[in-house]
């Protein structure tokens, strides 16, 4: 399937719910959490501590926003974001804040592990034919985490300056599109049919390329990202695999409620062949 590793996804993006404002090289970081997670961690505990993965998640998009404005920061040992947009895409938020951030941080921080199954280790591995199943506990922490958020205005408005810079577009795009291919049931049925049977193959990018042309462009012309839109299906795709689609549909919404986003009532456009 296309762009089958999307990073951590929406696990980056939403774990880094209480962001800071615009740093300079002077910043002051909160303390890095200290690690307590068992080596093997299980599909939950009960020792999640909603503050503390307010505060790390703090830390990390503080070095997300950081290092974005000076990108040679995030340059060492010849790691390449393995992506040519350096400025659009969840792969680069994971570039810019891969200092700071594992997996290994996320399931620590959650109490729980972000994925049950899949390839990746503490980074995650880019060329796998294979995807990420999110653990579905882990997912509605994150709505937690954003719930949590919602009822502390201080750290709302501390950290609305960063969440426009880094979040907004991309929370927005994520809810709109999928909101977008799930309009027609019958063709995202053939579009998941499609994109499954291709996963890992050859011909991979191109399936589906065709439909979503006209949606993503649509995006575009809205002010959106056309590759973020188009990245979007296929993250759908795969959580309508794992079964966790509607609890990241949850947690998308409530970190835009959150910082009090008005959520189009329509997405820009619809896949070529779709209903409206």
């Amino acid at each position: 399937m296309r762009r089958v590793s999307t990073l951590v996804s929406w696990s980056v993006v939403i774990a880094s719910l209480a962001c800071v404002p615009r740093v300079s090289s002077e910043i002051t970081l909160p303390p890095e959490p200290t690690s307590s997670a068992p080596a093997q961690p299980q599909v939950a505990s009960e020792q999640f501590d909603v503050l503390r993965a307010l505060d790390g998640a703090e830390r990390i998009l503080a070095v997300i926003d950081q290092t974005s404005d000076n990108p040679a920061l995030a340059v060492e040992d010849g790691y390449d974001m393995e992506s040519w947009l350096d400025s659009i895409g969840l792969r680069s938020l994971y570039f810019y804040g891969r200092a700071e951030l594992s997996l290994y941080v996320l399931d620590d921080l959650f109490a729980a592990p972000v994925y049950l199954s899949g390839p990746h280790g503490r980074d995650p591995k880019l060329d796998a034919a294979d995807f990420g199943h999110y653990n579905l506990v882990f997912v509605e922490r994150v709505a937690e985490v954003a719930r949590a958020l919602a009822r502390d205005p201080a750290r709302v408005e501390r950290t609305r300056p960063a969440f426009e810079r880094r979040l907004r577009r991309q929370a927005l795009t994520y809810l709109l599109v999928h909101r977008a291919i799930h309009r027609d049931p019958a063709w995202f049925e053939q579009f998941e049919r499609d994109a499954i049977a291709a996963q890992g193959g050859a011909n991979s990018t191109f399936v589906g390329f065709d439909d979503l042309r006209p949606m993503n462009q649509a995006f575009e012309d809205s002010g959106y990202a056309w590759y973020e839109a188009d990245t979007a299906a296929y993250f759908w795709v795969r959580r309508e695999q794992d079964g966790s689609a509607s609890a990241w549909v949850v947690a998308i919404e409530a970190l835009l409620t959150a910082y009090a986003v008005e959520i189009p009532p329509e997405p820009p456009g619809l896949p070529a062949g779709a209903r409206p």
